[in-house]
């Protein structure tokens, strides 16, 4: 009993897992975000109402729906990041197209960094963390954020160019790179 209740945990935290890097990959990829969603969302349903049967021995819960309902939602997540990977991982490395990007803003975030006292973390003001962030504007009209240093982002200016290399993805989904 404990055995199976720790693999479920795991699973768990494994889908969790699984859902963020998703959402990061679906980032550096230039398609409508509905359209993995939803292919998602309907290998979701299809999976719940497939193992409808086997549903309540997997999750452990005694309804059947409740059953159902989390395994489509662990199967959507499933095939969210197995897309997003495959398109990613498969991108066509050999023939990178190269576009030049309009930069349209450049901010700064700003965090305080911590410092341990004793077995609690406070906040240590002597010291600040800064992130150089910038937005480009790609021809096609959608936009990236990139990260710099500092002194890259002295040199920044609105209005510059910037290159960036966008792959083909195995699904035909551009990954930007």
């Amino acid at each position: 009993m404990r055995m199976a209740s720790f693999l479920r945990t795991a699973a768990v935290a494994l889908l969790l897992i699984m859902a963020a890097f998703g959402y990061f990959m679906l980032r550096d990829t230039r398609v409508a975000a509905w359209i993995p969603l939803g292919i998602s969302a309907t290998a979701g349903l299809a999976c719940g109402i497939g193992l409808r049967r086997f549903a309540p021995a997997i999750t452990g819960f005694s309804r059947t729906a409740a059953a159902s309902v989390t395994v489509g939602a662990a199967g959507a997540i499933l095939m969210f990041f197995a897309l997003l990977l495959t398109n990613t991982c498969g991108a066509d490395r050999e023939h990178p197209q190269t576009v030049s990007g309009t930069v349209i803003s450049k901010h700064v975030r700003t965090e305080a960094a911590t410092r341990r006292v004793g077995r609690r973390y406070v906040r240590d003001s002597s010291r600040k963390i800064y992130h150089y962030e910038y937005t480009l504007m790609l021809p096609d009209s959608t936009t990236v954020r990139r990260s710099t240093d500092a002194a890259g982002y002295r040199r920044l200016r609105i209005g510059a160019h910037r290159k960036v290399e966008i792959l083909s993805g195995k699904l035909g989904w551009p990954v930007v790179r």
